[in-house]
């Protein structure tokens, strides 16, 4: 009898180290799923950004070129109308107006960086301030985590 309650025993013991083993494996494999998943999306928020600032920057620039500025409603109206049917929703007329919008506002450099902490919402976000100092105060408050709205 002895055989038997040993061989339970350790059958036991077995299955608990099993549980424990497979515990540890799903954990970790999770967590290394979870890590993907914010690097995918940071990546994803960072290229959006640059992309919109890179469409807004390039029709104020060719805008400007072309010395079009005081057609450029027009123009975007027939852009939208043609992105969206080529590229799907995110390209209506209001977001090209915040492209340009966010070109004129934020550097090169500095869009490059704020890309990769702020996502493209806190940038519009900011769009109505005026005055560039609360609008760079605001940027800092955003970037430390801060509430503020």
């Amino acid at each position: 009898m002895s055989n038997k309650s040993e061989l339970k025993s350790m059958s036991e013991h077995e299955d608990k180290n099993l549980q424990l083993s497979t515990g540890c494996i799903i954990e970790g494999v999770a967590q290394i799923i979870q890590d993907a998943q914010r690097k995918v999306s940071a990546y994803l928020n960072a290229t959006t950004t640059i992309t919109y600032w890179n469409i807004g920057n390039y029709i104020n620039s060719e805008l400007r070129v072309r010395g079009m500025i005081s057609y450029g409603s027009k123009i975007l109206a027939t852009l939208s109308q043609h992105l969206t049917q080529n590229f799907g929703k995110g390209y209506t007329y209001t977001a090209l107006t915040r492209m340009r919008k966010v070109a004129d506002i934020f550097e090169a450099k500095i869009i490059a960086t704020l890309s990769q902490q702020l996502s493209w919402s806190h940038l519009v976000e900011l769009l109505p301030l005026e005055d560039e100092n609360k609008r760079n105060f605001y940027v800092q408050m955003a970037l430390m985590g801060g509430v503020w709205k």
